[in-house]
């Protein structure tokens, strides 16, 4: 694999255990959760995270698990 495809992996795994932790975190935001997730990976990955979030909102207030 190149480079850039394991970056991106990488850091859409990271995406993906920042859902989790939203899911499973009453007290934690998705504004608090995005600005996290930015200052990690930088401007740049934020449609990854975009992408991974799609809905996110939606799921957690029916209290996904």
């Amino acid at each position: 694999m190149g480079k850039t495809k394991d970056l991106y992996m990488e850091i859409e795994g990271k995406a993906i255990d920042c859902l989790d932790d939203y899911l499973n975190d009453k007290d934690l935001n998705l504004p608090e959760c995005r600005y996290n997730f930015e200052a990690e990976h930088g401007c740049g990955a934020m449609h990854i995270f975009d992408e991974i979030f799609e809905g996110a909102e939606i799921l957690k207030l029916n209290g996904h698990k």
